[in-house]
C-alpha cells in the first residue's frame, strides 16, 4: 500500500511534465530548420526584387505614349504604345484620298525660295490636300508612328518603328510585310512612292553625338537617294522638346539650342544631298523656342491633337509639282 500511495500522491502526480522533457532532441532542431527556410526564402523574395533590373531609361529608344483617333482630325484616347519592337508598314488599301473639306489645290509655279528661318528650309507654298500624300511614304522611329496611330494622314504610307536610329533602319527588321519581316530600308526598296519624308534624329540625342548623327543621315539620304532617284526626299527637322519633361522621363539634358545647331548642320546637308529641307519644328516651338508642356506626354513625343499641326506644317510646305 505504501507504493500505491506514493504514486497517486500529489507531491508525484507529474507524468506530463516529465514526459515533456523527454520530448526527441529532434523537435528544436526541426523547429530551428523551418525558421531558417522561412528566413531564407524571404530575403530571396526581397533580393530579387532588390536586384531586377531597374526599367531601362530610353535616351536611345524612345516609346510613344499612344493613343488614336477614329477619323482623321478627331483624337481619342487609347492603350499606350507598345515596348521596343513596335512596328508596322502601313499602306493604304486605296490610293484614293478620303473624302476632304478641302477646297485648296495646289497651283503650278517656280519652286518657293528658303523660308526666313533655318536657312535653307523650305518656305510656305499655296495649301495642298490630303491628296498629296498618296503616293508619300514617311520613314521614322516611334514619333512617326504616331502618323497611323492617331490616323493623322489615313491614305499615306509609313514605315517607321520604335528605337529605331539612323544605324538600325539598316539592319533591324521591324516591318511586317506580307509574310516577311524586313527592316525599313528593305522595305522601303519594295516601294515606288513619289514622296518620301524622313524624319530621324530623336533616338540619339545627347548621346550618339553631332558628328556621327550628320555622318549616318547623310549615308541614309544616299541611301535612299540612289534607290529612288525620281522621288522627291522631304528632310523633317528634329522637334523641340520640353526640358523638363524630357529630362524627368530619360534622364536626357538635351536642350532646344542643342536641337537648333543640329537642325542648321541637318539643313545644310539636306541641300548637299539634293533633299528638301522642312523646319517642322517652328510648328511646335513656343515663344522660348522649346516644346510646349501640353503638347506632349513626356518631353518629346506628341500629343494625339499635334498631328493634326503636323500635317497643317506639311500642307503648306511642299515641292508644287508641275
Amino acid at each position: 500500500m505504501a507504493v500505491k500511495q506514493n504514486i497517486t500522491s500529489p507531491s508525484r502526480t507529474k507524468p506530463v511534465r516529465v514526459k515533456r522533457r523527454n520530448r526527441s532532441p529532434l523537435s528544436p532542431l526541426l523547429v530551428t530548420v523551418a525558421a531558417a527556410a522561412v528566413f531564407s526564402g524571404v530575403v530571396a523574395g526581397v533580393w530579387q526584387i532588390s536586384s531586377a533590373p531597374a526599367p531601362e531609361e530610353e535616351p536611345f529608344v524612345l516609346g510613344l505614349d499612344g493613343a488614336s483617333s477614329s477619323s482623321e482630325g478627331q483624337p481619342a484616347p487609347a492603350p499606350a504604345q507598345p515596348e521596343d519592337g513596335f512596328a508596322a508598314v502601313f499602306v493604304p488599301e486605296s490610293s484614293e484620298a478620303p473624302a476632304s473639306p478641302e477646297s485648296e489645290a495646289s497651283q503650278p509655279q517656280e519652286n518657293p525660295p528658303s523660308s526666313g528661318g533655318v536657312q535653307g528650309a523650305l518656305a510656305e507654298s499655296p495649301r495642298v490636300t490630303s491628296a498629296y500624300f498618296d503616293d508619300a511614304v514617311f520613314v521614322g522611329d516611334s514619333i512617326t508612328t504616331g502618323i497611323k496611330i492617331y490616323d493623322a494622314m489615313s491614305n499615306t504610307t509609313v514605315l517607321a518603328a520604335t528605337g529605331i536610329n539612323l544605324a538600325s533602319i539598316h539592319t533591324k527588321p521591324c516591318i511586317q510585310y506580307g509574310e516577311e519581316t524586313l527592316t525599313i530600308m528593305e522595305a522601303l526598296a519594295r516601294m515606288d512612292p513619289k514622296k518620301i519624308y524622313v524624319m530621324m534624329g530623336a533616338n540619339g540625342l545627347g548621346s550618339a553625338g553631332d558628328d556621327w548623327t550628320i555622318e549616318q543621315y547623310g549615308a541614309l539620304l544616299d541611301s535612299i537617294k540612289k534607290m529612288h532617284p525620281d522621288s522627291i526626299i522631304y528632310v523633317q527637322s528634329i522637334l523641340p522638346v520640353n526640358e523638363e519633361k524630357f529630362k524627368a522621363k530619360y534622364n536626357n539634358s538635351t536642350t532646344n539650342a542643342d536641337i537648333d545647331r543640329l537642325n542648321e548642320r541637318l539643313a545644310a546637308l539636306s541641300a548637299e544631298k539634293g533633299a528638301c529641307y522642312l523646319d517642322l519644328a517652328s510648328a511646335f516651338k513656343d515663344e522660348n523656342g522649346a516644346m510646349p508642356a501640353d503638347f506632349t506626354p513626356d518631353g518629346i513625343h506628341l500629343n494625339s491633337a499635334q498631328y493634326i499641326t503636323w500635317f497643317d506644317y506639311l500642307k503648306t510646305h511642299t515641292l508644287v509639282e508641275e
